[in-house]
């Protein structure tokens, strides 16, 4: 239970709406998705390019996995209100 507290203050995720939508950092390492299993997380939307974010395939089997990928201050490009509908539509697919 200590590694699980610990944890939680490293990898912090909030819930959006109670045991339905958390929103986080994306999982990077082994025991981020540990943790996300543990808080019984069933499905990931990584909203980072794979160079930044890239995600082990068999965390791919083990959670419904999305990419999207918007843009961010590292890129000359505006989030376009499409984009924020088409994330809109997977979530409520999840």
């Amino acid at each position: 239970m200590a590694r699980w507290l610990e944890m939680k203050k490293r990898f912090k995720l909030d819930w959006v709406l109670s045991n339905e939508l958390a929103v986080g950092p994306a999982p990077l390492k082994k025991s981020h998705f540990e943790y996300l299993a543990y808080k019984k997380i069933k499905s990931i939307l990584n909203l980072c390019n794979e160079k930044e974010a890239p995600i082990d395939k068999i965390y791919k089997s083990v959670f419904n996995f999305k990419r999207y990928t918007l843009p961010d201050h590292k890129v000359n490009k505006e989030i376009e209100i499409s984009e924020i509908k088409e994330i809109i539509e997977i979530i409520e697919s999840l």
